[in-house]
């Protein structure tokens, strides 16, 4: 029962303890953010408690345990992080035992304890835990209390490589491919990859200086004023939407075409104030009523008009801008996107309140309306399929669709 209770909290250490406090959005933005700033990794919520003590202070938490129990118990989702079993959490990596593998590979020769001091002293891993986890998931690679990843002298390998490898971030299987390109391996291990100056993260292969496959597109994405996303494979991965979209969220980059992406920084040097980008959410904001669908086209055409509209911004620019919006949510992707303001919709959703409106229609009738308010691209016979997905009712004679069994009955066989 205790469990349950909003107003009760509970630490390994101290047990469960009466708690009242106002977790007002500034404080639930803190939570978030003292979690995002972090590097990628497993980590000890005791780490993140003794990293924050002032907060913690202020916000009536004890320990980090019971910092561990406020996210779960209140549900302060953060992007990226999953809790484990209290007071362990994942931010940014896929699983526990890749990232400990991943960090465990540079201490190749060197002692258990020195790689569990390295992971208690940046990450707040408990050592004994560590020691016991790494004796279970990597025994072996253990041997006399010593790490031994591979037993190979790649110092060759190094010397015929150095100066091909030149790109910062590739797709795992153009590495290898490179690799065994110019040498005669047939196996790519994790410390060669090492060893050669990178580290894996899931499908990619980054230069070891960036801790993250994000961090890494996130410096790739930002190292051009014009950044086009067109050609290059490692820009179809989930890393890359998700470097992508945080960087928008951020307003570092904006959308200017279908593939074409700008650095604002060139906005920030010409004194661009980018509060207007918030006042534009707001505005919108204002001009939609709740529960209601609108595109940017249809939105322009009500009369709408916004500064960042005086200024010059791309139709595709500002629909963009409102994708990242967490006040609208997008119904459809391609542009220009239709957004409901209100729960998550669907296209059928969409087309079922749609219908609502009319309670029958003629099926082209309805698409040619559709498309001429939202500017969107529905075609005829998708909407019917969509609709008849959704029990309505369908006329083939008169191509005209019914939402209330009555009215077709009616109209159709005159009953």
């Amino acid at each position: 029962m205790a469990d349950r209770s909003p107003n009760i909290i509970k630490s390994f250490s101290k047990g469960y303890r009466f708690f009242e406090f106002d977790l007002s959005d500034d404080i639930l933005q803190s939570l978030k953010n003292i979690i995002t700033e972090l590097p990628p990794g497993a980590y000890n919520m005791e780490y993140v408690y003794t990293s924050n003590k002032e907060f913690m202070k202020r916000i009536n938490i004890l320990d980090g345990s019971e910092l561990h129990n406020l996210y779960l118990k209140f549900d302060i989702r953060v992007p990226n992080m999953s809790l484990g079993r209290n007071p362990e959490f994942i931010f940014d990596i896929n699983s526990k035992k890749e990232f400990i593998f991943q960090e465990m590979i540079p201490y190749h020769g060197k002692s258990v304890d020195e790689f569990a001091d390295y992971l208690n002293n940046n990450f707040g891993l408990h050592k004994q835990s560590i020691k016991a986890y790494l004796s279970i998931e990597f025994i072996k690679y253990i041997k006399n209390k010593t790490i031994f990843i591979d037993s190979e002298d790649y110092s060759n390998i190094k010397n015929i490589l150095d100066g091909i490898l030149i790109d910062e971030i590739y797709l795992h299987e153009d590495f290898e491919k490179i690799i065994k390109e110019y040498t005669n391996l047939t196996k790519i291990s994790p410390f060669l990859i090492n060893q050669l100056g990178f580290r894996a993260r899931g499908t990619l292969v980054i230069d070891k200086k960036y801790s993250s496959a994000k961090n890494a597109m996130i410096s790739n994405i930002l190292s051009r004023k014009i950044f086009s996303t067109e050609g290059e494979r490692i820009y179809k991965t989930n890393d890359f939407n998700t470097a992508l979209y945080s960087l928008e969220k951020e307003f570092k980059i904006l959308k200017i075409g279908d593939d074409k992406y700008l650095n604002t920084s060139i906005l920030k040097n010409r004194g661009f104030d980018f509060d207007k980008f918030h006042n534009f959410f707001k505005k919108i904001d204002s001009a939609i009523e709740y529960n209601a669908y609108f595109t940017i086209k249809s939105l322009l055409n009500s009369g709408f008009s916004d500064d960042l509209i005086d200024d010059g911004f791309e139709l595709i620019t500002l629909d963009r801008l409102i994708f990242t919006s967490d006040i609208f949510k997008p119904v459809t992707k391609s542009f220009p996107t239709l957004y409901h303001k209100g729960d998550k919709k669907f296209v059928n959703d969409f087309l079922l309140d749609s219908l609502l409106e009319y309670g029958s229609v003629n099926i082209e009738d309805f698409t040619d309306g559709i498309n001429d308010k939202y500017g969107l691209n529905f075609e005829e016979e998708n909407i019917k399929y969509r609709l008849l997905q959704e029990e309505t009712f369908y006329s083939k004679e008169l191509n005209k669709v019914y939402i209330y069994k009555d009215d077709y009955l009616d109209e159709v066989y005159g009953k």
